[in-house]
């Protein structure tokens, strides 16, 4: 699963339910992605001081992806 992107990365935190998303050049986290079980879906949980670019969106949509897919593998187990 592809986790660094040019501006962002995503590192596990607590569980498989949520991965804190950290700026690569301050290593800052500016959010965290977490699976929001009402929804059945990830969801963005951003700091009310973050900022993203149409790139680092791109970059999390892309995650969130690769995130929902890995669930739905697992829920089929």
């Amino acid at each position: 699963m592809k986790t660094d992107y040019k501006f962002i990365h995503f590192d596990w935190a607590i569980s498989d339910d949520v991965y804190l998303i950290r700026n690569n050049k301050t290593k800052g986290t500016i959010g965290c992605l977490e699976f929001y079980k009402p929804w059945r879906q990830w969801v963005l949980s951003a700091i009310e001081t973050a900022v993203f670019n149409d790139q680092c969106l791109k970059d999390i949509i892309h995650f969130m992806g690769q995130l929902k897919n890995k669930k739905e593998v697992a829920s089929e187990d």
